[in-house]
């Protein structure tokens, strides 16, 4: 784990689908939904970064994450529904940001973002940030309770 670093986020709506922690097939999920973004008139890529959102819920047995993209624009929310996505707004705030190096395994990732909540008194809401663009393998943002 590197240091911590503080970023500014703004405004933002992530554009997801839901996927079983073990088992789940990311970048499918990505190509899925940047699928959709190209054919939605209305909607772009806000960042090139792909997201993996992560509640209290994720550390249960049958947990499940979030997987999507920032998007820009507007989607009507039936639309979202008939191919299975869903959409969340996030307000602007500061995220807390370190990179990750360890194994890629569900079980390991959980237990290093469970130790920084402890330690640093995080909430129990955070994501992974993917990026296309850069030699770090994730980023693991947090927000303060």
């Amino acid at each position: 784990m590197s240091e911590v670093s503080s970023i500014s986020v703004g405004n933002s709506r992530f554009l997801y689908k839901k996927s079983p922690l073990e088992g789940g097939d990311l970048v499918g999920l990505w190509k899925e939904i940047d699928s959709f973004i190209e054919r939605a008139p209305r909607l772009t890529k806000a960042t090139v970064n792909g997201f993996v959102y992560f509640n209290e819920s994720s550390l249960s047995a049958d947990g499940v994450c979030f997987v999507g993209h920032e998007v820009v624009g507007f989607c009507d929310e039936e639309l979202l529904e008939d191919f299975d996505l869903y959409s969340m707004d996030q307000r602007a705030r500061e995220v807390f940001r370190y990179t990750y190096q360890g194994p890629m395994e569900a079980s390991e990732l959980l237990r290093f973002a469970r130790e920084i909540i402890l330690r640093d008194g995080y909430s129990e809401n955070w994501r992974m940030s993917f990026s296309a663009n850069s030699g770090e393998l994730v980023r693991m943002e947090f927000w303060k309770s």
